[in-house]
């Protein structure tokens, strides 16, 4: 009798099946960028942590060839919760939309926050907004459209680069938003992280990357058609869309949708060449860091670091660049002072005592870059010291 191999086995050798784009469904083969075995938290290691504490995984975003959504396969990693989306803010957010967009005051109002509030409604401005927990999805819209919610504005904040099924949130969103009710979503934009080479946009707990169109692409196969959308450039940039109902033709097409759009397609983000560009650049990054490091150290001159929470690590674990090359880094956030970056274990100070280490050059590695350095550094800057900005190319100022 033949050995057959179990159902759902793969065969010896045979190579595994293409994870499925999370937009359209397509195999996903292309790597964006291999950047290696990295930390998945960005928490500070504590300094007597053993190696064994630090949970690693391979960062290899893909590339959709076909709706150019850019993606890891696999389950979300356990690492630091969302911080585009807060209760209080997102609520204010909402209560300005609501008096801008015209919608019914008396409309009920939902957030969706992937920090996780519980249900059950609070007020803002004297504006009732319910909170949803997550995850969100289809079953719990059910739910909550069978107890009678139907929100004439639901903001979803950045869940849908976080969940694990994005169809299901969008079905979701689709059946509890009211008619005639808008969707607010926000995603990190992949225009500026190809066009800036930001490495360090790439985390285990984020599951995607979005262009405009492949929201549109997204959305589109729930009943759903974005309107408007703005570009953001806090943390690394993003886009913030406001979508409707495939029948609520009240909402046409923004100014903002145009704009977008058009930089989009000067930049070529539905070819592949900037992708290709993006995977050679990042090699070339990794090794022009090491150049200057390794240099420096040789001639004797002293570097230190400048992180944030989520800002650094990326790149400095992908050139494996640890303290004897960056023996300090410098955050301006006191609760990381004196842990450890994870992976390259370099220690975290304060800007203070980092540069008590008599440094020659200062390693910009935050989003803001060098407005950053100039305001926390401006005394280490009138005395001669130097910022080095790795991306888009290294250079010094």
């Amino acid at each position: 009798m033949p050995n057959t191999p179990h159902a759902g086995c793969r065969p010896f050798g045979a190579a595994p099946a293409a994870p499925a784009c999370r937009c359209c469904g397509l195999p996903t083969t292309a790597p964006l960028v291999d950047l290696g075995l990295l930390p998945v938290s960005g928490t500070p290691v504590e300094p007597d942590a053993p190696d064994a504490a630090r949970l690693c995984r391979p960062l290899r975003p893909l590339v959709c060839d076909d709706c150019r959504l850019v993606q890891l396969a696999g389950p979300a990693a356990p690492g630091p919760a969302s911080r585009r989306t807060r209760r209080p803010r997102v609520a204010r957010r909402a209560a300005a939309a609501m008096r801008r967009l015209g919608l019914d005051a008396p409309g009920e109002v939902a957030v969706l926050d992937a920090d996780g509030p519980s249900r059950g409604t609070f007020l803002c401005d004297d504006l009732p907004v319910r909170g949803l927990s997550w995850p969100f999805g289809a079953a719990e819209a059910r739910r909550l459209l069978g107890a009678g919610h139907a929100p004439v504005l639901l903001d979803i904040g950045d869940a849908i680069s976080l969940a694990d099924d994005l169809h299901d949130l969008l079905e979701g969103c689709r059946i509890l938003l009211a008619p005639g009710g808008v969707l607010f979503i926000e995603v990190p934009h992949l225009l500026p992280v190809l066009r800036d080479r930001r490495l360090d946009a790439f985390r285990h707990d984020r599951r995607a990357w979005f262009t405009l169109a492949t929201v549109e692409i997204a959305l589109l196969q729930h009943g759903l058609v974005v309107f408007d959308a703005e570009e953001v450039a806090a943390d690394g940039g993003w886009l913030r869309v406001q979508a409707r109902h495939v029948e609520n033709r009240g909402r046409p097409l923004t100014q903002g949708m145009a704009a977008v759009r058009a930089r989009e397609a000067a930049f070529g983000l539905q070819r592949a060449a900037p992708y290709r560009a993006f995977a050679e650049a990042a090699v070339q990054a990794k090794c022009d860091l090491l150049d200057f490091l390794v240099g420096m150290r040789r001639a004797g001159r002293r570097v230190v670091g400048l992180v944030a929470p989520g800002q650094g690590d990326t790149l400095l674990g992908y050139a494996g660049v640890g303290p004897e090359l960056l023996p300090v880094v410098a955050d301006l956030d006191a609760a990381r002072h004196g842990g450890l970056l994870p992976g390259a274990r370099i220690p975290i100070r304060s800007p203070a005592a980092a540069l008590a280490q008599n440094a020659d050059f200062l390693l910009v590695l935050t989003w803001d870059g060098l407005a950053v350095a100039e305001r926390a550094f401006a005394r280490f800057r009138a005395e001669g010291g130097r910022f080095v900005l790795p991306t888009p190319v290294l250079h010094v100022v």
